[in-house]
């Protein structure tokens, strides 16, 4: 029987090209072994039949492209392994093609994964407005990728609120998922963050004109009243421990430089969900946006990490009757 362990790893940039070579291996093995006990074609039952995916790929490719609002525009690219699809979730306002979604792109075509990425609604090529940009929104487009673009459970990469939006598909979509990886997380950042220490002017100013431009740490970003209505209903750090029914493996890491975002929401989400494989990794000096060799290293091998373990818990690999 597998015993999950929860830990706390506090990490310089020493070592990281060991742990990411040594996870890769596993990841591998992992991967190998699955494959073994689950040898032939594999079908993906959906109450209308079985899922029809075009698997042509490609850059700029739309969801609801005949609706100016809804439209979706994302970039996909499929691996043979139609089981494994990583998913990059940008940070607040930041269009698909940015470095992170870069490095985990190649990082996918090299170990023949499924790649996708999306514009939010209401960011760059996708459909809408910023009014209309909103947790609820971003989580409910997620998921619709998911389900009509990709086939098979998805490892999902959130940078800060994509964290927070990833949270919220694994509670709504569990069968979607298969494991949440999560840079600079920032769940219930509207409230806790921003909210809370906004100025009564910067208040007023949102829910005057809707919205309203603001100093976060070193950026500036435009807040909507939508998005802290919203965002009031999509809290996941209120309720205590395990009170997030999120079983899947869950691998944070968050710098010990954030500006933005303080290091121990990572271990509140640690705390509130009910997975009992979580692993929160801090890096000493890098900052809210991930940048520079090391940490994408690191990166990597919290996304292989993921998969190792999400291969785990579907198939017990310490019980001799599994697999």
């Amino acid at each position: 029987m597998r015993v999950s362990i929860a830990a706390l790893l506090l990490t310089g940039s020493i070592g990281v090209d060991a742990w990411v070579s040594g996870s890769s291996r596993s990841l591998r093995r992992a991967r190998t072994v699955r494959q073994a006990g689950k040898a032939g074609k594999i079908v993906i039952k959906r109450d209308d039949g079985p899922k029809q995916v075009d698997r042509t790929g490609g850059r700029a490719l739309y969801l609801n492209e005949d609706s100016e609002n809804d439209k979706i525009c994302y970039d996909a690219f499929f691996g043979p392994d139609t089981n494994t699809n990583v998913m990059v979730l940008p940070y607040l306002y930041s269009p698909k093609n940015q470095g992170v979604a870069s490095q985990v792109e190649a990082y996918c075509r090299r170990n023949d994964l499924t790649y996708l990425c999306a514009d939010y609604h209401g960011v760059s090529q996708s459909g809408g407005r910023t009014e209309g940009a909103t947790i609820t929104r971003w989580t409910k487009d997620t998921i619709q990728l998911l389900d009509e673009v990709v086939t098979g459970k998805t490892i999902l990469v959130g940078c800060a609120v994509g964290a927070w939006v990833m949270m919220r598909v694994a509670m709504e979509r569990p069968d979607l998922v298969s494991g949440l990886v999560g840079i600079s997380s920032d769940p219930d950042f509207t409230e806790e963050l921003l909210w809370a220490n906004l100025s009564e002017e910067d208040k007023a100013a949102i829910m005057a004109k809707g919205k309203h431009e603001i100093q976060w740490g070193s950026n500036t970003y435009e807040i909507t009243k939508n998005l802290i209505l919203d965002g009031r209903d999509n809290l996941v750090l209120q309720g205590g421990p395990k009170s997030i029914e999120i079983p899947q493996p869950i691998r944070l890491m968050h710098g010990s430089s954030d500006e933005e975002v303080p290091v121990n929401t990572a271990m509140r989400i640690m705390d509130v969900v009910t997975s009992t494989d979580v692993i929160v990794r801090v890096m000493k000096g890098m900052t809210h946006f991930i940048e520079g060799h090391a940490e994408y290293q690191m990166l990597l091998s919290c996304i292989d990490d993921a998969i190792v373990a999400a291969e785990l818990n579907v198939y017990d690999l310490k019980t001799p009757a599994s697999g």
